[in-house]
């Protein structure tokens, strides 16, 4: 058996020990399922990232350091959208049910802006489970895919679809001062 295929075969065996542990902690700390399977994910990514395929002497402590790290950056990222949000002037959360429906159509524009920049497979699912309310499992049926495969790929169009909104959104802040 070749050295990358044993390290696959390493990496599986550690996902399949450690995934749910990972997971509850994750959801434990943030409450939110989504977000804890992304943490959970990401976390895989960075050990085979640093550590690559070599073995690790206590895994279970690496990757539960790693997703701390993880859970902190992404409390920080939220913690300073939040104070820009509380920066902003009054005035600008206007309750006028006419700028309500501008700022709603801008925000439209937005969202299809930053999904029509995602590769074609990722904005299809995307859109199939966000603005149809399909499934994966029926999007999977659908595009004659795995609902892994669905998952992982809305995983990915989610994170830069949301990343996108972001970077738009603070640059709206900044404008505004």
């Amino acid at each position: 058996m070749s050295s990358i295929a044993t390290g696959q075969a390493y990496y599986s065996l550690l996902f399949e020990q450690h995934h749910r542990d990972l997971y509850a902690y994750a959801y434990k700390k943030t409450g939110d399922t989504f977000l804890a399977e992304e943490i959970v994910q990401n976390t895989f990514i960075r050990l085979w990232r640093y550590k690559g395929y070599t073995e690790i002497q206590d895994p279970a402590h690496l990757l539960f350091f790693i997703a701390k790290g993880l859970l902190v950056d992404h409390f920080r990222k939220k913690e300073r959208i939040t104070l820009s949000v509380d920066a902003l002037p009054e005035n600008s959360l206007q309750q006028d049910p006419l700028n309500a429906r501008q700022d709603a159509h801008h925000f439209r524009k937005l969202l299809q802006t930053a999904v029509s920049k995602l590769p074609s497979r990722q904005r299809q699912i995307f859109e199939l489970n966000y603005f149809h309310d399909q499934s994966h499992d029926e999007i999977a049926q659908s595009l004659n895919i795995s609902s892994k495969t669905v998952k992982n790929l809305l995983s990915k169009a989610t994170i830069q679809v949301r990343n996108s909104l972001t970077v738009q959104f603070l640059l709206l802040l900044a404008a505004l001062r």
